[in-house]
This record gives C-alpha cells, sequence and structure tokens, in this order.
C-alpha cells in the first residue's frame, strides 16, 4: 500500500465502570464492512484505552482524570515526520473532552474562598514575635517610598491580568525592584 492512503479502521468499543473509574477500550477487528461502493482505502490497526477517574470533589465540583493511551499499526510504512504531524491530531481528544467540560472558574473561586478563609481564621489566631514585627517594618520601610513613584517601567507580562513594572533604586544603585500587581 502506498504510505499516504487513506486509513480504515474498524473497530469494536467496550465501556465498563466500577468503583468510580470508567473504562473505554478499543480494539481492530477484522469485520469486512461494504460501503456500498469501492473505496481505495488500506485496513489500518489499532488499539486503545481511555480511563476516566475519579478525584475528590474541589470546592464542591466533581472532577476527573482522562487517560488516553494509543497504539496504531498503520498496515505499512509511515514517515516519520507524517506520525509526528497526526499523532497529537489523534490524542486531541483529551484536549477536546477537557475544553468541553472545562470548571475552572468554579474550582478557582471554590479555591479563592477556601485559601481567604483560612487566611482570615488563622490571621486571628496568629501571634508575631518582636523579631516577626520587626522584618515586617524593615520590608515595608524599604518600599513604601517606591510604591507610589512615578518612574516604574512596564514589562511584558504573561498574564493580561497582570501588570509587572520595575524601577532602578535611587542613588546609582544597581538593585532593581520589581512590582506585579493584579485585581
Amino acid at each position: 500500500p502506498f504510505m499516504l492512503d487513506n486509513r480504515e479502521f474498524v473497530m469494536r468499543f467496550l465501556v465498563k465502570s466500577e468503583e468510580g473509574n470508567t473504562m473505554v477500550a478499543n480494539e481492530s477487528v477484522d469485520d469486512r464492512v461494504d460501503y456500498g461502493a469501492a473505496s481505495r482505502t488500506t485496513r489500518a490497526l489499532t488499539r486503545g484505552l481511555f480511563v476516566f477517574e475519579d478525584l475528590p470533589l474541589r470546592g464542591g465540583v466533581q472532577q476527573c482524570r482522562v487517560t488516553l493511551v494509543q497504539q496504531l499499526d498503520a498496515g505499512g510504512a509511515i514517515p516519520t515526520w507524517v506520525v509526528d504531524k497526526k499523532l497529537p491530531l489523534a490524542l486531541s481528544t483529551v484536549q477536546e473532552a477537557m475544553d468541553d467540560f472545562r470548571q475552572d472558574d468554579r474550582i478557582d473561586a471554590a479555591d479563592r474562598e477556601e485559601m481567604s478563609a483560612f487566611i482570615k481564621e488563622r490571621s486571628r489566631e496568629e501571634v508575631y514575635s518582636l523579631e516577626e514585627d520587626a522584618l515586617l517594618q524593615r520590608v515595608r520601610q524599604k518600599f513604601e517610598g517606591s510604591l507610589g513613584e512615578s518612574k516604574w517601567t512596564q514589562l511584558k507580562s504573561p498574564d493580561n491580568f497582570v501588570t509587572m513594572e520595575s524601577v532602578f533604586e535611587k542613588g546609582g544603585s544597581s538593585a532593581a525592584i520589581g512590582r506585579a500587581v493584579t485585581i
């Protein structure tokens, strides 16, 4: 068969759920398919396993881990560059499922709420030593003068919701101060 002929896959699928996990297995079968017309394809073989594992609730949101392992016998020689190009497409179903079921906003909101409650609860109980109070005072004094300064240089941020800036200390020092701000 020519290496770039279209490939035909005929498979059997099996779905099984047990103890919060679901597995979807597929394997090629040797069945003949009548398409009603002749087609020029090369029969290829594949075997795959999807595993969906339930994870603990996070902020009241159900999550799962999805793993796909897939094997392919293209039924003839295929150049490595073609495999490298097509394999991500074959595995992209995991990304597509993630996009369809994405709940990042709900999970992030639940995480923020949990972290905020933890910080509020702990801050009431926290007792700082004289040394810790002195450290906080030194650091605040160091940066208070530069926090309002208008000579900050805008930096390229990897995130649209975070601004990043830098400024060099006054007096010829080579020390720089960086600042990242988000709301």
